[in-house]
């Protein structure tokens, strides 16, 4: 029997610590893919991470290269978020370029789609992909209150599923020192049987902390700064998520920073961190009425 150690290694151990350190370990992973939009604090002053290039054939240039992300000193502002800067339109696709992370210049795609389930209201389904397959689908709903909830995330790399008791807010239109906070009672379950494997609670919050510049590639623009928190709870494993987003009106999130930290068991702890930033954004009128304002 197999667990995985604080280096992320395979090692053996006697079969009921191993039974339980597996369920736990797969669990851990299951909690991390819960959201595709968290990440880390950035700092105030700029950040370089991964580059390209011009892409200016012919000229000195071509081989210069270009930081993929440099972030300004946060500052405050007078704008808001919109939801639908938040929660891409259904039809819509987006492609992030890893800057910073494994493998670096390796792309995660956002798909936004509708999926409509027997004696149930139509879902959005917000999948990635990475490596050119789905690893994760998050089911959400649009409330009559402006806020969309996130019902369910499928983890389908690891088989598993996270369901939420009381729907967890997912995104709402926020303005400078609002900060929307949530809780709920979270169960994780094996695809496709839905066994459970481990039950706790699910906390998230989302920030506005600023506007600051953001040049990605080249191309500078201002954008809104967010911080989102989210913390899970289990019987068997503790995992946290601290991102920083930023926001460009019409263009949704164009560049995130994020970290991990995740704990089994009280003893197993590991640490990773990611930056994506836009490279493209498809947009595809959904069919009326599909998409509540």
């Amino acid at each position: 029997m197999e667990v995985e150690g604080a280096s992320g290694e395979l090692m053996d151990t006697n079969d009921a610590r191993n039974g339980t350190s597996r369920r736990a370990t797969a669990v851990m992973l299951t909690a991390l893919g819960l959201l595709a939009s968290v990440g880390c604090a950035s700092t105030s002053t700029p950040r370089k991470v991964n580059t390209g290039t011009t892409g200016i054939a012919g000229t000195p240039n071509d081989l210069a290269p270009l930081p993929a992300l440099v972030v300004g000193a946060i500052e405050p502002t007078t704008h808001s978020v919109a939801i639908r800067d938040l929660v891409r339109a259904e039809g819509s696709v987006a492609r992030y370029e890893i800057a910073a992370g494994d493998p670096v210049g390796g792309e995660v795609v956002e798909r936004m789609t509708r999926e409509v389930r027997p004696g149930l209201p139509p879902t959005l389904v917000r999948s990635e992909e990475r490596g050119g397959r789905v690893t994760e689908r998050m089911l959400l709903s649009h409330l009559d209150d402006g806020t969309v909830r996130l019902d369910c995330v499928d983890s389908i790399l690891d088989r598993s599923r996270s369901e939420f008791g009381d729907p967890l807010l997912f995104a709402a239109d926020i303005a400078l020192g609002e900060v929307l906070a949530d809780a709920s009672p979270m169960t994780v379950l094996t695809l496709p049987a839905l066994r459970r494997r481990a039950e706790g609670t699910a906390r998230r919050s989302l920030s506005l902390v600023g506007e600051c510049d953001v040049t990605m590639w080249g191309e500078r623009v201002r954008a809104i700064a967010l911080d989102l928190a989210f913390d899970v709870e289990l019987d068997v494993a503790v995992a946290t998520v601290r991102s920083r987003m930023y926001v460009f009106p019409g263009r949704g999130v164009v560049a995130e920073v994020r970290e991990e930290s995740r704990r089994v068991l009280g003893l197993f702890r590991t640490t990773t961190s990611e930056t994506i930033v836009l490279r493209s954004v498809e947009e595809s009128a959904a069919p009326a009425g599909a998409t509540p304002p």
